[in-house]
């Protein structure tokens, strides 16, 4: 599957690294630039302390690396590559080892029983 990367040259050693090295940064949910990425809402009682306690360690486990499935995203231009000054990579994803989630947006981020229980669901909406 081919996914593309929006860069800029302003870092030019990491847009480098991305030619000489050949590969991608991955950050974890406190080094996103969103605020509101892997953000949800649940209700008081919904959940226990140890099922809280569980889905904040699995959260801290998650390495995200933010991909497009296309070149041509004019508003992805404006945010990720400078205002159309940088380039996007494209890239082939080999899904071993590897789960690719895409971000769903919604109106809504609560949290419902069962997604409480399960890995990374919670963690790929955004309002």
């Amino acid at each position: 599957m081919r996914l593309y990367k929006y860069r800029g040259f302003e870092n030019l050693e990491f847009a480098l690294d991305i030619f000489i090295n050949q590969r991608l940064f991955a950050a974890d949910f406190k080094s996103l630039n969103d605020p509101m990425e892997g953000r949800y809402i649940y209700s008081k009682g919904m959940l226990s302390k140890e099922e809280i306690s569980r889905i904040r360690g699995r959260k801290s486990e998650f390495k995200i690396l933010s991909l497009s499935e296309t070149a041509v995203n004019m508003l992805m231009w404006s945010y990720y590559s400078e205002g159309h000054k940088g380039f996007a990579v494209g890239v082939e994803v080999l899904e071993d080892g590897v789960s690719i989630e895409p971000v769903t947006y919604v109106d809504d981020l609560k949290l419902n029983k069962e997604e409480g229980a399960i890995s990374q669901k919670p963690y790929s909406r955004k309002s």
